[in-house]
């Protein structure tokens, strides 16, 4: 196992799922996080460029020395001349007061059962709800790991947090398109797109943490990544601190990392829709879903480099979005073990980095 910090060398760009075409709709916007296939995708092409032999066997018979590879791990390293912090997307079932935006404090949802006369097509037997009037999610917010940990294992009452804008500079760039043959611009082919730099005016550096099996990279080097394949460097640096849920109980829940695939839109496929239980995956404990917090859902594609064609667009749950969990039948520490050998509970691609989770308490 290896764990890496990747550092951009000039300004980003990682498509989402809008169509862009130019001298149409002529902005382009970009994605910020990168979607875990994009880093995967990035770490290959890392490993193949350092190992050619391996890359014409690829090409030539379709063996591919990058296939035992797996994502165990994505987070982002906030750097600067005071020291570093690792930061994770927030969970969507903290909340702040509409009234006070400027605040960098959260508050936690509580979970309340319904009594009835609410009115509501879920299914679920609880609610999240907060006694403020007006409230605001943390969508394209970060929290540090101590945060984090504090919020799993209901160590705070209140929760500090900083939103993506304060580690990042969108930088405009206008280009045209060109001719394939001639090389010259095209006519009506104007573009314009927002650029990422992960750095602030203060020179905060905003690095890709991950950490992967399955492949070896040398300790440190250069890759590409993104749009228009630009460089970054990479270093090797220490393992993340785990974050060791400390609890026993009838009741959890699931904070998402990073986005997820499930083949029933918001719902995992081990869950059925109907009555909201299921068993869960790897062990043999029956666990309902009593409510939950999900964001947006985000359209993220790919491009298979085997098939040298796109992947079919997908539709996944976003990071930060949380599921809350009863226990029926068996026990937390097996669901628990199980997320330890497989932190991923997306119903597909999980070897890049999708659907990677944290347990934790509910009050």
């Amino acid at each position: 196992m290896q764990t890496i910090n990747i550092s951009a060398l000039d300004t980003l760009f990682f498509r989402g799922g809008k169509p862009f075409t130019m001298g149409q709709e002529t902005t382009g916007n970009g994605l910020f996080p990168p979607s875990p296939s994009v880093i995967y995708g990035a770490l290959r092409t890392a490993y193949f460029a350092e190992n050619q032999e391996d890359f014409k066997a690829f090409k030539m018979i379709g063996k591919d020395a990058t296939d035992q590879l797996i994502i165990e791990h994505i987070a982002y390293e906030r750097r600067d001349e005071y020291g570093s912090d690792l930061y994770f997307p927030a969970p969507l079932d903290l909340v702040i007061d509409k009234k006070k935006k400027d605040e960098s404090k959260a508050v936690l949802l509580q979970v309340e059962a319904l009594e009835g006369d609410e009115i509501s097509n879920s299914k679920t037997t609880h609610i999240l709800r907060t006694g403020l009037s007006k409230v605001e999610d943390l969508s394209e917010s970060f929290v540090d790991i101590d945060t984090l940990k504090d919020y799993l294992n209901l160590n705070a009452h209140e929760f500090y947090f900083k939103k993506l804008e304060e580690f990042i500079t969108i930088e405009p760039k206008v280009g045209v398109g060109l001719n394939r043959k001639t090389r010259t611009a095209e006519e009506g082919q104007l573009y314009f797109i927002a650029m990422t730099r992960p750095r602030n005016k203060q020179d905060t550096i905003f690095d890709i943490n991950i950490t992967f099996s399955g492949l070896q990279l040398p300790d440190n080097g250069v890759l590409r990544i993104g749009g228009e394949g630009k460089g970054a460097t990479y270093q090797s640096t220490s393992p993340t601190k785990q974050l060791p849920p400390n609890f026993e109980g009838k009741t959890f829940k699931l904070y998402l990392s990073t986005p997820a695939f499930f083949q029933q839109g918001w719902l995992p496929k081990w869950i059925d829709k109907n009555t909201l239980t299921g068993i869960f995956p790897d062990t043999n404990t029956q666990v309902k879903l009593t409510t939950c917090a999900v964001g947006k859902p985000l359209s993220i594609g790919g491009f298979d480099v085997k098939k040298q064609q796109p992947k079919p667009m997908l539709r996944a749950v976003p990071a930060g979005s949380v599921y809350y969990f009863e226990i029926e039948n068996g026990d937390v520490k097996d669901i628990i073990d199980a997320l330890k050998k497989s932190p991923s509970i997306s119903d597909c691609r999980k070897k890049e980095g999708f659907g990677l989770v944290f347990i934790g308490k509910i009050k």
